[in-house]
C-alpha cells in the first residue's frame, strides 16, 4: 500500500470548494497553512494456493511479522524519551505476538489454502470490528492500533512502499481519514502545523501523541478528505472545532490575529503560573494538578502546580492487555512522586468501572455500570489486584511525600476494610525489607451523597478528604454526565450540591483534617468563589487551569466569598444562584482579560 497526497487540482481543473467543516478538538490551537491530504490506496491480492505452498506461505507471513517487529522496535528507539509514543509502540508490538490474532491467521492459511495477504486483511477487519463494538471507550479506540499493525504487516507482505511525509512542505495542515500512531511518529513538528482527521476520538493514541507534540488537532471532521485538496489554504480552528477550506482573505487575516492572541494568552498564563497562590486578603491556597499518566508531570513547574492532587491510576491498567505488575506500577508511581517533589502526590487507588471498563479484569456488562461493581467495591472483592497496587504505592513513598485516596467510599465499613488491607500490606513490605515512609496518610474521596451524609464518621478515621465534584453532581442530581440530552441538567452550581459540600467541609473542619476539591467545579471562576466561601482552601484540577485560577484568587476576598455563598444557599433556583455569583466574577474575569 502506498500513501499518496491527493492533488489540489481536481479532474475538472478546479481546487476544492470553500467549506466550513466541524470536528472534535483533541489538541487545542490554531493553524493557518497549506493542506496536505493523505489518500490511502490498497488493493489486497486474493487467491487460492495449493497445499504444497502452504508451508512457504506461512514462512513468508512469519518473515513479514519479523520485519514489522523490527520496524516498530526501530521507531521505539527513535522516540526514546517520548513516553507516550514509546508506550503506544510497545502496545503495537504486543499485538504482533498476540496468540489469538496471529494464531487465527496461521490456522486460516493452513485450513483455507489462501494467500497470507487475504487472510491477514480479513482477520484484521474482524478484530477491528470486535474492538469497535466494545462498550469501553478506550478499548473501542484501540481498533485503530489493530488496523495500523495489520496495515504494516500487509505492506511488508506486499513489498509496498511505506507512507512518507517527506514531501510535506512548511506550514502544512495534514488532512486524513484516520491518523494512525505510525503516521504521527513520522510527523515533523517543524512542518506540520495542525491535523484534521475524519475519524478518531479523544483517547485515541493519535490524539494523545498530537497533544504530546503540541500540534493542534481535530477528529471527527466528516468528509475532510473529500472537501479539501492538497495545495489549498485551510484554517484549522482547534479551539471552536472548525476546519475552514479555502478561506477568504479576510478570514485568513482574522485567524492570524486570533492565533497571535492565543499565543499571547498562553504566554500570559505561563507568567501567571509563578504567582503565589493566595487570595486578595492574604489567605494561602494550594492548587494541585490532576494527571492520568506520569508524562503529565513535565508541566507541573511551568503551570505553577503545588504537586499532584490526583493521580488517576486506572490509566496504567487501560494501556495494556493485562494488569500492570507491582514493579511496573512502582516505577510509574515513583516517577510521579519524584517529579512532584516536596509538594507531594495524592494517588487514587484503582477507580475502574463505570465508563472506564477493562475487559481482562472480568467486570461484567451491567445495566447501570456507574452504580455497579466498580472502584473500591471492585478492589475489595479482588484483593490480589488491590494489594498489588497498595504495595507499589507504599514502595513509592520512599521517594517523596505520598498520600493515598480511596474512591467511591459509601460506608465506614468499606473504609475500614480498605485500611485493613493497607495495614497488612505495610507489614508485609517491612518484613520483606522494603523501605517505605513511616507515615502515608490515607483519605477518602467524597463523591457520592452517602459519603457526604456520614462525613463526620468518615472524618474520624480519615487523614483527609477530597471532594470529587464531577461524580457528586452526577449522583446527587441523578444525571448521567455522559448523556448529551442531560448536559443542561449537569449543573455545577446547584444548591443541593453546594449544601452537601458545606456538610463535608464542616465535618473536616470539626475533625481538623484537610479537605480539598477535586474536579472542574473548582476550575471555574464561579465554582472557585463558592468553594472558597464554603471553606475550601485546597484545589485539584486540570493543570492548565491553574494559572488563571491564581489570577482570579488574587482578586477575591474570603469574606466576600462567604457572604455570596450564604446568599446563594438561600436562592430558590440554581439560575438565581448563578446570576448572583456571576455579578461578582464578571468584572474579575474582564479585569484579568479572560
Amino acid at each position: 500500500m502506498t500513501m499518496q497526497a491527493r492533488s489540489g487540482v481536481r479532474p475538472d481543473g478546479v481546487l476544492g470548494r470553500a467549506a466550513t467543516l466541524t470536528g472534535q478538538v483533541v489538541s487545542e490551537g490554531i493553524a493557518v497553512g497549506t493542506a496536505f491530504v493523505l489518500a490511502e490506496k490498497l488493493t489486497v491480492p486474493r487467491h487460492d494456493i495449493p497445499e504444497s505452498e502452504v508451508k512457504a506461505e506461512l514462512v513468508r507471513f512469519d518473515a513479514a511479522l519479523a520485519l514489522s517487529r523490527d520496524q516498530l522496535v526501530t521507531l521505539k528507539k527513535q522516540h526514546i524519551g517520548a513516553e507516550q509514543a514509546v508506550r503506544i509502540l510497545e502496545s503495537q508490538l504486543l499485538i504482533l505476538v498476540d496468540p489469538l490474532f496471529m494464531g487465527e491467521v496461521i490456522q486460516r492459511v493452513d485450513a483455507d489454502h489462501r494467500n497470507a495477504e487475504s487472510v491477514v486483511s480479513d482477520v484484521v477487519d474482524e478484530f477491528t470490528r470486535s474492538f469497535e463494538a466494545m462498550e469501553d471507550v478506550y478499548l473501542r479506540e484501540r481498533a485503530a492500533d489493530v488496523q495500523d499493525v495489520g496495515t504494516r504487516i500487509l505492506r511488508n507482505l506486499m513489498g509496498a512502499e511505506f507512507p512518507t511525509l517527506d514531501r510535506v512542505g512548511p506550514e502544512t495542515v495534514l488532512i486524513c481519514h484516520q491518523l494512525s500512531p505510525s503516521d504521527v511518529a513520522y510527523l515533523s513538528t517543524q512542518k506540520v502545523l495542525g491535523i484534521a482527521a475524519e475519524v478518531g476520538g479523544l483517547t485515541s493514541h493519535a490524539a494523545i501523541l498530537a497533544r504530546g507534540l503540541g500540534i493542534p488537532a481535530l477528529v471527527g471532521v466528516t468528509e475532510a478528505c473529500a472537501r479539501a485538496a492538497t495545495g489549498q489554504i485551510v484554517i484549522l480552528d482547534a479551539v471552536e472545532g472548525r476546519l475552514i477550506v479555502a478561506p477568504t482573505h479576510e478570514q485568513q487575516l482574522e485567524y492570524q490575529t486570533v492565533k497571535k492572541r492565543l499565543a499571547m494568552s498562553k504566554d500570559k498564563l505561563v507568567a501567571a503560573a509563578s504567582l503565589e497562590a493566595r487570595t486578595r486578603d492574604g489567605h494561602e491556597l494550594a492548587f494541585r494538578a490532576n494527571i492520568s499518566v506520569p508524562a503529565e508531570t513535565s508541566s507541573l513547574e511551568s503551570m505553577g502546580a503545588a504537586g499532584v492532587g490526583l493521580f488517576r491510576t486506572e490509566y496504567l491498567y487501560m494501556n495494556q492487555q493485562r494488569p500492570p505488575t507491582e514493579e511496573e506500577q512502582y516505577r510509574a508511581y515513583r516517577r510521579v512522586v519524584e517529579a512532584a517533589g516536596p509538594a507531594g502526590t495524592i494517588i487514587r487507588t484503582l477507580d475502574i468501572g463505570g465508563d472506564k471498563n477493562v475487559s481482562y479484569l472480568g467486570i461484567p456488562k451491567e445495566a447501570n455500570p456507574f452504580l455497579g461493581w466498580r472502584s473500591i467495591r471492585f478492589c475489595l472483592d479482588t484483593p490480589d489486584v488491590f494489594r498489588t497496587q497498595l504495595r507499589a504505592i507504599l514502595r513509592s513513598s520512599a521517594h517523596g511525600p505520598v498520600r493515598v485516596m480511596y474512591p467511591m467510599i459509601t460506608s465506614i465499613e468499606e473504609l475500614r476494610q480498605a485500611n485493613q488491607h493497607m495495614s497488612e500490606v505495610r507489614h508485609e513490605l517491612i518484613t520483606e525489607g522494603y523501605s517505605i515512609a513511616p507515615d502515608v496518610p490515607v483519605g477518602v474521596m467524597v463523591e457520592v451523597p452517602a459519603a457526604a451524609l456520614i462525613a463526620d464518621q468518615l472524618a474520624a478515621e480519615s487523614a483527609f478528604f477530597s471532594i470529587g465534584t464531577n461524580d457528586l453532581i452526577q449522583f446527587t442530581m441523578a444525571v448521567d454526565r455522559t448523556n448529551e440530552r442531560l448536559s443542561s441538567a449537569f449543573e455545577m452550581l446547584s444548591v443541593p450540591v453546594l449544601r452537601l459540600i458545606r456538610m463535608v467541609a464542616e465535618a473536616a473542619q470539626a475533625a481538623r483534617i484537610p479537605v480539598s476539591c477535586c474536579g472542574e467545579v473548582g476550575a471555574t471562576a464561579e465554582g472557585f468563589l463558592l468553594l472558597l466561601g464554603l471553606g475550601i482552601r485546597e484545589f485539584s484540577m486540570n493543570i492548565f487551569s491553574i494559572p488563571q485560577l491564581k489570577q482570579i484568587a488574587r482578586h477575591v476576598e474570603v469574606a466576600a466569598a462567604q457572604e455570596i455563598v450564604h446568599r446563594a444557599l438561600s436562592c430558590a433556583t440554581t439560575a438565581e444562584a448563578r446570576a448572583l455569583v456571576q455579578r461578582y466574577t464578571g468584572p474579575i474575569l474582564a479585569q484579568i482579560g479572560e
